[in-house]
């Protein structure tokens, strides 16, 4: 018995999380000792066995940052874009789509970089707006581009238009953020003053009476 409390004693004079410091105290929260340092640290809150340290909060990301990083995004995948839209120029039906593919994928490059999506507006607000801009702008440089390589239109000419409308209509259209959409589920509501039918959701009529209903 003297042994075990010798061994007891000894070890409540040492932190519980670093037994090679004295201990001062004990936890105000778990019981357990703790060092000077500890007890500086964590005060009321406890030791640093049980005592969470506050989640560090991430600062916002300047609009200018989110802008940079959405054109070297964008313009990086208008150089891909402007080399795949050189092969489908003049290509029936997938000359018609590929612009507005190359510019979905411009327009989500500049949306995926610059993060206006994991932002606080989920990807609504003028920052956002300017990002789809961005996108939508290189998926015209993209379908420029691929007219410069494949050599057989001037990319600034009327011909060019229609694939440059495209683009813009294929990057604005990706991007474009989600409705908020009514909720649905449950049963319906019923108006004021308007009597509970048999055939509304969660009511039904009750055997003796048709006329009268119950809710399920």
């Amino acid at each position: 018995m003297v042994a075990g409390g010798t061994a007891r004693n000894a070890a409540d004079d040492r932190c519980a999380v670093h037994p090679a410091r004295p201990a001062l105290d004990r936890c105000p929260v778990c019981g357990r000792p703790r060092c000077a340092a500890d007890a500086v640290r964590h005060a009321a809150a406890g030791c640093a066995a049980c005592a969470r340290p506050a989640r560090p909060v991430a600062p916002p990301v300047p609009v200018l940052e989110r802008l940079v990083r959405a054109a070297l995004g964008a313009l990086a995948a208008a150089l891909a874009g402007g080399l795949v839209a050189a092969q489908y120029v003049d290509a029936g039906w997938l000359g018609v789509v590929t612009p507005a593919v190359v510019g979905a994928a411009t327009g989500a490059a500049a949306q995926a970089a610059s993060g206006v999506v994991r932002g606080p507006e989920r990807g609504r607000g003028r920052t956002a707006l300017q990002v789809r801009a961005i996108g939508a702008g290189a998926g015209v440089l993209a379908v420029g581009l691929g007219f410069l390589l494949e050599r057989s239109r001037d990319p600034v000419s009327a011909g060019a238009l229609l694939p440059s409308a495209l683009a813009v209509a294929g990057a604005l259209l990706w991007t474009a953020p989600p409705r908020r959409g009514r909720r649905t589920g449950g049963p319906a509501r019923r108006r004021p003053g308007r009597r509970p039918r048999a055939g509304d959701p969660g009511v039904t009529a009750r055997a003796d009476d048709p006329g009268l209903t119950t809710r399920g």
